[in-house]
C-alpha cells in the first residue's frame, strides 16, 4: 500500500538560444547540441526529502508544519521516527495538529503492515478532522485488505461525496465488488476510473479482466 499525497511531477524545461548575429548556423548547432545533452544528463529525484533537518543534525521539534511535513516523509519511508515526531505534534502543538498525528501514525502502521493498529489511528485522525478526504481513503484501503469490505464501501463513499474525480476511489469501489463476487458493479466503478484517469493500465488491464 503507498500512501499516495505526495506525487512529484517532473518538468522539461525547453531551452531556446536566439540567433544573434556573428555566430555562424554550424557553430550555434554545436552549442545548442551540447546545453540539450547537458538538459537530457540532469535527472531530478522520485521522492523529494523534506529540505531540513541535514542527515547529521537533529530535527527542531519546535517547527510543526515542518514536523508534519518530515511525519509523512519518515512514515512513508517505515522509519520509527515517524512516531516520535507524531507523538511531538501531539503533546506539544496545537490542537489543530493532532488530526496529521494519528495519520501519520496511520500511515506508518500502514507501511509496516500493522494495519489492525493503523487502523484504530486512523480513526483517530478523523476523530479531530473528520472532513479529510485522503484518511478516508487510507483507511478504505487498509479496510479492504483486513476483508472488511462493507465497511470499506462506506469509507470510500464519504470520499466520493468529498471528492468524484478522484479515479482511485472508483478502482477500489470496483476491487471492493469484485470482492462481493458483483462484476456488474465491479466493472461499473472501474470503467469510471478509466474514464477519469484513461492513461491508467493497471485500471484498463483490471476492466479488462473483468468482462472478458
Amino acid at each position: 500500500m503507498q500512501f499516495y499525497h505526495q506525487n512529484v511531477i517532473k518538468t522539461t524545461k525547453v531551452v531556446n538560444l536566439p540567433m544573434q548575429k556573428g555566430i555562424k548556423p554550424l557553430i550555434f548547432n554545436l552549442i545548442l547540441s551540447f546545453c540539450l545533452i547537458g538538459c537530457a544528463s540532469t535527472t531530478e529525484p522520485s521522492i523529494k526529502e523534506p529540505d531540513f533537518p541535514t542527515p547529521t543534525s537533529t530535527i527542531d521539534f519546535r517547527q510543526p508544519e515542518k514536523l508534519v511535513e518530515w511525519g509523512f516523509y519518515f512514515a512513508n519511508q517505515s522509519d520509527p521516527k515517524a512516531l516520535e515526531v507524531a507523538d511531538s505534534l501531539y503533546l506539544n502543538h496545537e490542537p489543530s495538529f493532532r488530526a496529521n498525528a494519528f495519520f501519520i501514525k496511520g500511515l506508518y502502521g500502514i507501511n509496516t503492515q500493522q494495519l489492525e493498529w493503523a487502523l484504530a489511528q486512523l480513526d483517530s485522525s478523523l476523530y479531530y478532522n473528520h472532513m479529510d478526504a485522503d484518511v478516508h481513503m487510507e483507511r478504505g484501503i487498509v479496510l479492504h485488505d483486513l476483508n472488511k469490505t462493507e465497511a470499506s464501501i462506506e469509507a470510500f463513499n464519504k470520499v466520493m461525496e468529498m471528492d468524484r474525480q478522484n479515479p482511485e476511489v472508483y478502482y477500489w469501489l470496483g476491487q471492493c465488488y469484485l470482492k462481493k463476487a458483483d462484476s456488474l458493479k465491479a466493472s461499473s466503478f472501474i470503467q469510471e476510473a478509466c474514464r477519469l484517469d484513461p492513461n491508467n493500465a493497471g485500471y484498463r488491464k483490471l476492466l479488462t479482466t473483468i468482462t472478458q
